[in-house]
C-alpha cells in the first residue's frame, strides 16, 4: 500500500481429515469405536490477513503487526464428542470447533 505498510494474507484449505466414528452396539447397548479412519471430517477453510508496519526509534527498530485469524469466522471442526441416541435410535454427536475469528496485535523489537 505504501513503501512501509505491508498487507499480506494467507488462505488455507484442506480436505477433511479421517477419523474413527463412534457407533452404538445394540447387543451390548454401548458405544464402541467403528472402523479406524473410515469417515472424514468436513473440509478445513481459513483466511488470515496481516498488516505490518516497520517502526524505528533511535537505535531500536521493529515491526508492528495487526492480524485477523479466521477472518470469515469459518466453523472448522476438529472432531466430535458427546455421543447419544436420538428418538429413532440414530447416533447423534456434537462437533468440537477450532479457532473462531481472532484479532491479534504484536510488536517485534530488534535491539
Amino acid at each position: 500500500m505504501t513503501n512501509k505498510l505491508r498487507v499480506t494474507s494467507k488462505i488455507t484449505y484442506g480436505s477433511g481429515f479421517p477419523y474413527t466414528p463412534t457407533i452404538f452396539n445394540k447387543k451390548s447397548r454401548r458405544f464402541i469405536l467403528g472402523k479406524i479412519n473410515s469417515e472424514y471430517l468436513p473440509s478445513y477453510e481459513r483466511i488470515d490477513i496481516r498488516i505490518s508496519y516497520p517502526i524505528k526509534f533511535n537505535k531500536v527498530s521493529g515491526i508492528f503487526n495487526f492480524e485477523i485469524i479466521n477472518l470469515l469466522n469459518h466453523k472448522n471442526i476438529i472432531g466430535y464428542e458427546h455421543y447419544s441416541l436420538d428418538n429413532n435410535g440414530n447416533v447423534t454427536k456434537q462437533a468440537k470447533y477450532l479457532l473462531p475469528i481472532i484479532p491479534n496485535f504484536s510488536i517485534k523489537i530488534n535491539i
